[in-house]
């Protein structure tokens, strides 16, 4: 499958103002011998206008107007760039056309570290997915998100839960995907082009009540954070709230947090009491937050330069916050950078990341622990929620 795509720029895309839309006018030409098709989604918001032209040659011209995106169907599948990811494009685009690239290739074609990576999986099929303009590739969207989709038939004894996706940075970094298979189709979505890998894992949970999520009723068994709270709740990392349910999207506490951390490490005990004055010895979070404060991995605060010590068991972690804490307790495992290092942050709002959580955020990175949100944000302010955390500590025990 390897369609390409040009696009004539000119006025590509006029913003509509503070707080509306930004509408992308793309000029598409297509050349695919199954003759893909172009449309834009998003109801109302979207026009379209379509015009077959040079009939003889097989290409298709498209002028599309569009506020909630495009689909680009291909022969074996479709690539869906969401608005955002539209209007980065139109600005990276540099000689007038653009050329998408989805290939199946040998995975001998991986470099030795990506090669590396995969040795261990069962690898079905390896994509190329790229974007260029000239001879530079467009690999990010600046905050949008493309949605693939790909054939993949079951080979006998396979069943479409044991299908997986993993991204393959260039440096062999291996990150897991979240994905799904359905009618012949492996669909995942990504902020980046890149290497991907479809393997199968006959190991992988089969989404049925036999799944540890089962028992709360606001997990849904095929969501994005499957895996991450699947392997939380497996290993007694996390579990519940006394209402019976798990809370997804809800905020992780610093007490939370550190026993997570804590029983990571194996629930060590400290015999010496921590020295915060919120903090009962019979409270639940005791014993972990002692440890915590023993290696390093939380301190506390003199609130409003009081002499008491506080910990603020019940503070909500920002994204930025966990990772510090989890990236402490890497170190102390004698991970992390050592000696001179140097890893940027790709991500649009990396200026936002405080001093004190650039190495933590940069290591976890680059070890694929962290990733960017769904529009592809690192959103360092953005609150840890539950499942976020599940899918760092699952990465971190996994892949770092």
């Amino acid at each position: 499958m390897k369609p390409v795509i040009r696009r004539d720029i000119g006025e590509a895309v006029n913003e509509q103002g503070a707080g509306k839309h930004a509408w992308a006018t793309l000029n598409f030409k297509i050349w695919d011998s199954a003759k893909p098709t172009l449309q834009s989604y998003a109801g109302t918001h979207s026009d379209t206008s379509a015009e077959i032209t040079n009939a003889g040659t097989g290409a298709k011209e498209l002028l599309v107007k569009a506020v909630g995106g495009v689909t680009v169907t291909l022969t074996e599948g479709a690539v869906t760039f969401d608005a955002t990811a539209m209007s980065a494009i139109a600005e990276q685009a540099s000689d007038g056309a653009v050329a998408l690239t989805v290939d199946s290739v040998e995975e001998s074609t991986l470099n030795a570290a990506q090669q590396s990576a995969v040795a261990e999986l069962d690898v079905q099929a390896v994509y190329d997915v790229s974007l260029a303009s000239g001879t530079s590739r467009i690999s990010a969207f600046n905050g949008g998100t493309a949605t693939i989709s790909v054939s993949y038939a079951l080979k006998e004894g396979q069943s479409a839960h044991g299908v997986v996706v993993w991204h393959i940075a260039d440096d062999g970094t291996r990150t897991r995907v979240f994905a799904t298979y359905s009618g012949g189709q492996v669909r995942f979505t990504t902020p980046h082009f890149s290497y991907y890998v479809i393997a199968y894992d006959d190991t992988a949970c089969p989404q049925d009540e036999t799944c540890p999520m089962a028992k709360y009723s606001d997990l849904k068994l095929t969501e994005w954070y499957h895996d991450g709270v699947h392997w939380a709740l497996e290993n007694g990392v996390m579990n519940g709230g006394d209402d019976g349910l798990f809370h997804p999207n809800g905020g992780t506490t610093r007490a939370e947090a550190v026993l997570m951390l804590w029983r990571l490490a194996g629930s060590p005990g400290v015999s010496e009491s921590a020295q915060f004055t919120d903090v009962k010895d019979t409270m639940w979070y005791a014993p972990a937050i002692r440890w915590a404060a023993s290696v390093g991995i939380a301190t506390g605060y003199h609130r409003d330069n009081h002499r008491d010590l506080v910990f603020e068991p019940d503070k909500r972690l920002l994204r930025e916050e966990f990772a510090a804490m989890l990236y402490r307790y890497a170190k102390l495992n004698g991970q992390g950078f050592t000696d001179a290092w140097a890893f940027p942050l790709d991500y649009p709002d990396a200026s936002r990341v405080e001093e004190w959580a650039y190495e933590p955020l940069c290591w976890l990175t680059k070890q694929g622990v962290i990733g960017g949100t769904a529009d592809g944000k690192l959103d360092p302010k953005g609150g840890a929620a539950r499942a976020q955390v599940a899918t760092m500590l699952m990465r971190y025990c996994t892949e770092a």
